[in-house]
């Protein structure tokens, strides 16, 4: 009945603001904005392979002043090509080009787009493993909590965005993978190192920003799935969006301040989605014994089940001038078995989960551009709720008879005001947030954050192929809870950033320090058994990096980019936990940890047929806390070693048989360590993806196949538990 209600009210809140967003949508100005020469016009294409762009606009337009030439700001590109492709009047169509965003030209950045979000059987442990020097952890099956970590650092350490909101959560600090909505994302930039300001706090390994699907065409998808060990998936979404100013729909224009930014038509989109998952796949259960083979037996996991309900609706505005209007709710609700320890398994514990999340942003020009100048302002509110409801009935998982339920609530209001006068792009944020964090079991306890958080950024370019990025900002924290006394804190943060355009060749160099407080699961405790630590301070670090880039198209068909880069990163008063009295663990300010490493990668397409891309980051993640006495001193959960390849061939349709696209892909991740000691290894894992698409019935519906880990290699969870082997998934999807 408590999730019945929850996805009721959530319909109703989504089918009013559709109805509101709607209402708004055909009854808005629809007057071009103002900018002449400053706005690039593009139209979107029917699929991935490349940009469909209206012939005489400028086709190299950057996210950042001044940038020219062979620009990598291209972040429209997909190296996953779509069986779709479109001509319709004087639209050219071009193959992929770089992968990095236009947000912020000097940072090392990942585009991954939405033909490969939307792979069957994909979770988003496996689209997002793609980026350089990005490592994930799982906890059990793909509704189980999982967490990413870049360049060596802690989940904690990077922020994760769902639009406008950090998802982050104020429990362990990390935001959990395995609730991303894939399916109505448009693309997730990846951040490594430094980070935009603009798009939140500043993190220790980066950033992780994911972008919703806004409405660009009126449109209806139904789509459905199947897969292994009882896999099931349905979806449907339907878009309205009216034309722009010029009568054609789905028209985009870049926003004259913020480039990166589509000026979409206004619209609306109304979505839902239902996913479960049996997850009863077979194990070695080894006993506990890893070198005694007498006890070892082949069992089926159990209690790994899940069930999802997933809506969201998304609005865009128009407004007379060029402003615009956004606006996002989702509901989720999750139930799903928590099968503990594969030696031990867990038959009865469940956990329920929910989250709702809305909020509205509105952006306005402030500015004439004919004046030799432009601005924009660009205001925002958004509103998080998460819950979730743990049972142990037989006291399996540690939680004991008595249901453990938390609840966590953030409220945050930000404001933006951007300025570009000739060479100079100037930003200013104000971020005002406020988190609660309730917990119960035998009894109640609360804690609350009040954090507010002004910051700089500005930009210079020195003539059309250097550019300079100076940032800077505060974090002011207040936090107050029933187990501790109320802290006060405030720590600086900044980063400079560099890039230098030579011809096809690109230098990139950042240096940054940043911090990260403590969560308030981590200063106010969870449980009897995890208390907190009031006098926690923030972690702190510095990070540097330098890297090249060669963008270049070789021939009129074949596009070469490869790029190599090299990163540093120092890390101290890192939060860990250690065992205080018997069976109790707390949190100190213990550690010290140094990263160095380098990646590299190279992406090759030809035409619209072939792409090939291949990556591969080293590092060493050392533990340099002062006084340690173990042997070991690489970092837990780590691997020094991270790479992949892989290929898309696509084959136009020819007589009787519709266009076709076949990928296959390959993933190493080296053996890492389990404990700080060294003692406990998990394994090497390889796995090798095949996926074929193909579109039928004028492209209006598409087929596609894939086999995850195809050579059945055995995988390990954050804990060393095993994971399901081979998989088979199979999707279609009809587009009106």
């Amino acid at each position: 009945m408590l999730f019945a209600g929850f996805v009721g009210r959530a319909a109703l809140r989504a089918l009013f603001c559709a109805s509101l967003f709607a209402g708004t949508v055909w009854g808005a100005d629809e007057e071009a904005p103002r900018g002449g020469d400053v706005s690039e016009i593009e139209e979107e294409g029917s699929g991935e392979l490349g940009e469909a762009v209206v012939s005489g606009a400028d086709e190299e337009a950057s996210g950042e002043p001044g940038a020219s030439g062979v620009s990598e700001a291209d972040d429209d590109a997909s190296g996953a090509p779509n069986v779709s492709e479109t001509n319709e009047g004087d639209v050219e169509v071009r193959g992929s080009r770089s992968r990095r965003s236009s947000r912020d030209l000097s940072a090392a950045s990942t585009v991954i787009r939405e033909g490969e979000l939307s792979a069957p059987g994909a979770a988003a442990t496996d689209v997002l493993k793609w980026a350089p020097g990005l490592e994930v952890a799982r906890s059990g099956s793909r509704a189980e909590r999982a967490t990413l970590s870049l360049r060596g650092s802690t989940a904690a350490q990077v922020p994760v965005y769902l639009g406008p909101f950090r998802l982050n959560d104020e429990i362990t600090g990390a935001a959990d993978l395995s609730a991303l909505p894939l399916w109505v994302l448009d693309r997730v930039e990846v951040f490594r190192g430094a980070s935009p300001a603009a798009i939140g706090s500043f993190g220790l390994g980066g950033a992780v920003v994911l972008s919703p699907r806004l409405p660009k065409h009126s449109q209806l998808r139904l789509a459905a799935g199947l897969g292994s060990y009882g896999e099931a998936w349905q979806s449907a979404a339907v878009s309205v969006a009216s034309g722009d100013g010029d009568g054609r729909r789905g028209v985009r224009r870049r926003d004259p301040v913020d480039s990166h930014q589509d000026q979409v038509s206004s619209g609306a989109l109304v979505a839902y989605r239902h996913a479960a998952a049996d997850n009863d796949f077979r194990y070695l259960d080894d006993g506990g014994t890893t070198f005694d083979p007498r006890d070892d037996r082949e069992r089926v996991r159990d209690n790994a089940d899940h069930r999802d309900h997933e809506l969201w609706a998304i609005g865009v505005t128009r407004l007379p001038g060029g402003g615009r209007v956004l606006s996002v709710l989702n509901g989720l609700t999750r139930e799903r078995g928590v099968s503990g320890l594969g030696v031990v398994p867990a038959r009865r514990a469940r956990s329920a989960t929910e989250r709702l999340l809305a909020g509205v942003s509105g952006r306005a020009p402030c500015g004439d551009e004919r004046g030799g100048g432009a601005c924009a302002v660009e205001l925002s509110t958004s509103f998080q709720l998460g819950r979730e409801h743990v049972t142990d009935p037989l006291s399996e998982i540690g939680i004991g008879q008595v249901p453990a339920h938390h609840q966590s609530l953030r409220l945050t209001q930000q404001g933006k005001l951007e300025h570009r006068l000739g060479p100079v792009h100037a930003l200013a944020l104000l971020e005002v947030s406020r988190d609660s964090l309730s917990l119960v079991q035998r009894e109640r306890e609360e804690a609350l954050r009040t954090s507010l958080r002004p910051a700089l950024e500005g930009t210079l370019a020195l003539g059309a192929d250097v550019s300079l990025l100076a940032a800077g900002g505060l974090s002011v924290v207040a936090t107050d809870g029933d187990r501790g006394r109320p802290e006060d804190s405030l720590t600086p943060e900044g980063r400079l950033g560099a890039r230098w355009q030579l011809g096809a060749v690109t230098l990139r160099a950042n240096v940054g320090h940043y911090a990260r407080h403590a969560t308030l699961g981590e200063l106010y405790g969870l449980s009897a058994l995890v208390r907190g630590n009031a006098a926690l301070t923030a972690e702190r670090g510095e990070s540097a990096d330098v890297g090249v880039t060669v963008l270049t198209q070789v021939t009129e068909r074949l596009g070469l980019e490869v790029s190599a880069l090299g990163f540093a990163r120092v890390s101290r008063e890192l939060i860990a936990y250690r065992r205080s009295t018997f069976g109790v663990v707390t949190p100190f300010n213990v550690g010290r940890a140094e990263v160095l490493g380098a990646e590299g990668a190279l992406s090759l397409h030809y035409g619209a047929w072939l792409t090939f891309e291949v990556n591969m980051a080293l590092q060493e993640p050392r533990d340099v806390t002062p006084g340690r006495t173990l042997v070991s001193d690489l970092l837990p959960y780590h691997s020094r070693l991270v790479g992949g390849a892989r290929t898309w061939l696509k084959a136009p349709a020819w007589g009787q048989l519709p266009p076709m696209q076949l990928g296959l892909s390959a993933h190493h991740r080296s053996s890492r360590f389990a404990d700080p000691a060294g003692l406990l290894v998990i394994p090497a894992q390889t796995t090798l993806d095949l996926e074929w698409l193909a579109a039928l019935w004028s492209e209006h519906l598409q087929l596609s196949l894939a086999t995850r880990n195809l050579l059945g290699e055995a995988q390990y969870d954050l804990l060393g538990q095993p994971l399901p082997g081979r998989t088979y998934h199979g999707a279609l999807e009809w587009v009106w």
